[in-house]
C-alpha cells in the first residue's frame, strides 16, 4: 500500500497549505506558541539585553577614513564586519578587524577585547587573490 493517499488525506485534514509546492514537507503546518503568534502579528524581533550592557559609538578607521558605528557591548566582531559589508560593499571575507596589533576573532564580543566607550578599531581590507571572473564572453552559433 502506498503512503501517498494517506499523506494526501492527512494534508487535506490540516487545511490549506502555506507552501506553493504540493507534497512538500513544508506543507505540514507548525504549531506556534501564543507569544510567537503575538510577535509575528506585531512583526517585531525580540532581543533580550543583559543588565550590564551599554550602547556606544565605535570609531572605525577604514583606509584612512574614520566612521562611527553604533554598537552594543555584547556585539561580536562579526557584527562589525557585517555592518561594514552592508554599508561599504566590501566582501565579508576580505575584512580584517584589528585593535592595535591584535587580530580580533569573529566569535568574541567587544567587551572581551575591552572595546567600549571611545573605542577605536582598525579595518584592513585583505586583497582578493581569487581568479577574476571572465567578463568578455563570446557566444558563437
Amino acid at each position: 500500500m502506498s503512503l501517498k493517499p494517506i499523506r494526501k488525506l492527512f494534508l487535506q485534514c490540516l487545511g490549506p497549505s502555506r507552501s506553493s509546492k504540493t507534497g512538500d514537507i513544508s506543507d505540514i503546518p507548525t504549531r506556534k506558541t501564543a507569544d510567537e503568534l503575538e510577535w509575528e502579528q506585531r512583526q517585531k524581533f525580540v532581543v533580550e539585553i543583559p543588565k550590564n550592557a551599554f550602547r556606544f559609538y565605535l570609531e572605525v578607521k577604514i583606509q584612512g577614513q574614520s566612521h562611527l558605528l553604533e554598537m552594543w557591548s555584547f556585539d561580536k566582531v562579526f557584527d562589525i564586519k557585517a555592518q561594514i559589508m552592508i554599508h561599504h560593499k566590501i566582501p565579508f571575507e576580505s575584512i580584517v578587524v584589528l585593535k592595535g596589533n591584535t587580530f580580533l576573532e569573529d566569535d568574541k564580543t567587544l567587551e572581551h577585547y575591552g572595546i567600549g566607550i571611545n573605542g577605536t578599531v582598525q579595518i584592513r581590507i585583505r586583497p582578493d587573490f581569487r581568479k577574476p571572473k571572465a567578463r568578455n564572453i563570446i557566444y558563437c552559433d
